[in-house]
């Protein structure tokens, strides 16, 4: 519709001016007179002028409309309250096209927004880096994975670890490495994989970063269960007659005279029956291990948590002296456990930090619950001892492994597998003021209405 009125007002004016300029020409032919003659020729002049500034105006229009454009400024607006039909329709068009465009910036602005959402929700670390090193896309997991709230650019990556940096820097499409990285005092078993991608003209290498550590856990408790079951198959199925045997010789040696000889074989029989009832509670122990049950897990607040907790531990405290803290403002949500498998998990870290502070003055057991950035609850059970000596940190898990005397070295292994039945994670690590710190991170919580 515009189109055609532009149309009509150019050929009108046209014809506006070709019938000026042929009653000029008649005019000077039949009157013979420049007098006359300037009359219809200041008529076409001013009709060529008009034409020109009403072009103009549409022109700068156009210029003003195409240069916001180009500017990503969809604010502008035309009046539409003008005297020409024409020049109000144009206005329209422009105000409409303008509209069109403004929707269409809203909705990639919502997609963008949409699948940035999505990538900070991946459980895999992401980024993305040009070929001069910079980073222009990056997700919040690979952050938390390398310890950083900003990342720019790769050569950042050297302030937190130099085989990060190199492997990050060099690492080439479809090529996988592996590197034992610690974030905060916490160990990450990180996989890095990289890829190559082109989007608008522009190559950019394509990093993954993966947290393998939790997967690693998972195997090697499974290979520990294995070797659990076979040993206590094996070593039951030989300790039992042994145990009967040497028993019922007791009771035999028991009826000799009493000599050198009979003293000999009652001392070798009791050191026998001793050391077989020792190894068979050694057994009862690995069993320990598989006998853990399913979880049948309901929503519970971390207060009603620590309410029961003060009280299963409140007189074995006392009698040693340790205090237990307790942070005041506990989170307000609900999460899925098994009520009592978890708190057995906590009586367990909170055993292993009293058998810590069994010799310290003013021993104090803290613990902690809040919500992290990412909505993860986190628990925290802490002391102010010793802590762990940096040799066999990455060993307290493993099954029967203890530096105390009288340790039995099942209750953290315990502890770690109740937690990953719960789809948790269980970490240690020393204090940098003194002292071990374990942290239980489980998935977001149900906040409670």
């Amino acid at each position: 519709m515009l189109n055609r009125q532009l149309f009509g007002i150019i050929l009108a004016n046209a014809m506006l001016m070709a019938g000026l300029s042929l009653f000029a020409v008649w005019t000077y032919y039949h009157y013979q007179s420049w007098g006359l003659l300037s009359f219809p020729v200041s008529l076409v002049i001013l009709q060529i002028f008009g034409f020109t500034y009403y072009l103009n105006r549409r022109n700068k229009q156009l210029a003003t409309f195409l240069t916001s454009i180009e500017q990503e400024d969809t604010a502008i607006r035309f009046p539409t309250e003008v005297k020409n039909e024409s020049q109000r329709q144009l206005h329209r068009q422009l105000n409409r096209v303008n509209q069109i465009l403004q929707d269409i910036k809203l909705k990639h602005g919502a997609q963008e927004q949409y699948y940035r959402t999505l990538l900070d929700q991946a459980s895999t670390g992401i980024l993305a880096i040009n070929t001069e090193g910079q980073i222009p896309t990056i997700n919040q997991r690979a952050l938390e994975l390398v310890g950083r709230q900003h990342l720019r650019h790769q050569d950042q990556l050297a302030e937190v670890d130099l085989q990060l940096h190199q492997i990050i820097k060099n690492i080439t499409s479809g090529e996988k490495q592996l590197l034992a990285l610690s974030v905060n005092g916490q160990l990450v078993q990180l996989m890095v994989s990289g890829s190559r991608i082109v989007t608008l003209g522009e190559s950019l290498r394509l990093i993954t970063l993966q947290d393998i550590r939790n997967e690693l856990d998972k195997k090697e408790l499974d290979a520990w269960i294995r070797l659990i079951r076979v040993i206590t198959h094996e070593i039951a199925n030989t300790i039992g007659p042994v145990l009967s045997l040497s028993r019922g010789m007791q009771q035999h040696v028991e009826q000799l005279p009493i000599n050198v000889h009979s003293h000999f074989l009652k001392e070798a029989l009791s050191i026998i029956t001793e050391r077989g009832e020792s190894l068979s509670s050694f057994i009862t122990r690995y069993r320990k291990l598989m006998k853990i049950p399913i979880p049948v897990v309901k929503a519970v607040s971390p207060q009603a948590i620590i309410d029961k907790l003060r009280i299963l531990v409140h007189h074995q405290l006392s009698e040693s002296g340790v205090k237990l803290q307790v942070n005041k403002h506990l989170p307000a949500v609900t999460f899925w456990v098994d009520e009592g498998l978890f708190t057995q998990a906590l009586l367990n870290l909170i055993k292993n930090a009293a058998e810590a502070l069994h010799s310290a003055e003013d021993g104090v057991i803290s613990i902690g619950v809040h919500l992290d950035r990412n909505q993860h609850l986190n628990w925290e059970v802490s002391d102010n001892g010793p802590g762990l000596p940096k040799e066999n940190l990455q060993d307290v898990f493993v099954p029967f492994f203890t530096n105390k005397q009288d340790g039995s070295g099942i209750g953290l292994n315990i502890a770690r597998q109740i937690i990953g039945l719960h789809g948790g994670t269980l970490t240690a690590q020393n204090r940098q003021d003194g002292g071990a710190l374990f942290r239980i991170i489980f998935p977001p919580p149900i906040e409670e209405s």
